[in-house]
């Protein structure tokens, strides 16, 4: 049973082996043969081409680091925080200590 396929581009008919395999269609291949839809590929690849090198070399924003206000020295600093869950006095879910003193906390010679 040899079966074959008209391709949608080239108006060509070929065997299935020269169709890329696709659950979309109902047959289980594509509608262009893998010639045609390398040519397709290609084509759009030139004529995208500033477009594709743009998002590449495009520069990624860095975020702001965030001021975190330390529960135990008060002092606002954006380096390296401690969060914990737990209610304050004033209602917040959420405390921060930075990590000096966490360390002076935490540490097990104290």
């Amino acid at each position: 049973m040899n079966e074959t396929k008209t391709c949608n581009h080239c108006q060509r008919e070929l065997p299935l082996e020269a169709f890329v395999k696709s659950r979309k269609s109902k047959d289980g291949y594509s509608n262009l043969c893998k010639e045609c839809k390398r040519e397709i590929g290609k084509e759009e690849y030139r004529r995208n081409y500033a477009t594709y090198i743009s998002r590449l070399t495009k520069k990624r924003e860095e975020p702001e680091p965030e001021t975190r206000k330390c529960l135990r020295c008060r002092k606002e600093t954006t380096g390296k925080f401690y969060r914990f869950y737990r209610s304050d006095l004033n209602g917040n879910h959420s405390i921060y200590l930075c990590s000096k003193c966490y360390k002076k906390l935490f540490s097990k010679n104290s």
